[in-house]
């Protein structure tokens, strides 16, 4: 049975180890993010951009360690404004755009890419918070997007988006592996649970230890 210093009051106790779980909870969901960028770099030798969704505590994000892409078996289509840019999904459609912040980004369409399944069931869901730069996406009518003043063969530096309080369920999203191609080049979306990191049973214990203090007599 856990021992409390003869020195420490219960209060005193308690306010301890909420703080060790509120630092163990913060690390866990680092954790899970690192895994995320981690998976990109080992996928990134199957294509140019990889994007990886994972469930992160209560969150779903998307990630990825970057890359570049090579737009030369791409055709230029339009530019838009107004209408894209902002971090978002649609699982339905399929469509998405990652990265960048909540602001509207002007994205350039590219045709001649073989675009990908749709990756679930969802509908229109905006990001809650997004960093890094803006990433390339997909618009299933439309074609892949683009930042538009992206030079080919430029380096996308990482970039990743949050869907606070959101899990794949609750998005509409199926697991899987989703690859949008052409001649040169490739953006693969990759949605996929990950192995819980062992950190969690550190938490799992904080929080039985909390409990034992509740409960035992003052």
């Amino acid at each position: 049975m856990p021992t409390v210093p003869a020195d420490w009051s219960r209060d005193e106790f308690l306010s301890r180890t909420i703080s060790t779980i509120s630092y163990l909870s913060s690390y866990l969901r680092k954790c899970l993010i690192g895994v995320s960028l981690t998976i990109g770099f080992t996928m990134q030798t199957y294509a140019a951009i990889m994007i990886t969704a994972v469930q992160s505590g209560p969150d779903v994000v998307f990630s990825s360690p970057g890359g570049t892409l090579d737009l030369s078996g791409l055709t230029i289509n339009s530019v838009q404004g107004s209408t894209l840019g902002t971090a978002s999904i649609q699982p339905d459609f399929p469509y998405f755009i990652v990265g960048g912040s909540q602001s509207i980004y002007p994205y350039s369409v590219y045709a001649g890419a073989t675009l990908p399944s749709p990756f679930g069931t969802g509908g229109y869901v905006e990001a809650t918070s997004s960093s890094g730069y803006a990433g390339p996406g997909i618009f299933s009518q439309l074609g892949v997007l683009i930042p538009t003043g992206y030079i080919s063969g430029a380096t996308f530096d990482p970039f990743w988006s949050v869907y606070a309080g959101q899990t794949f369920a609750g998005l509409g999203m199926t697991p899987g592996t989703y690859a949008t191609t052409w001649s040169t080049d490739s953006i693969v979306l990759n949605v996929q649970t990950v192995p819980i990191p062992s950190a969690i049973w550190l938490f799992l214990s904080a929080l039985g230890i909390v409990g034992w203090v509740r409960r035992r007599p003052t």
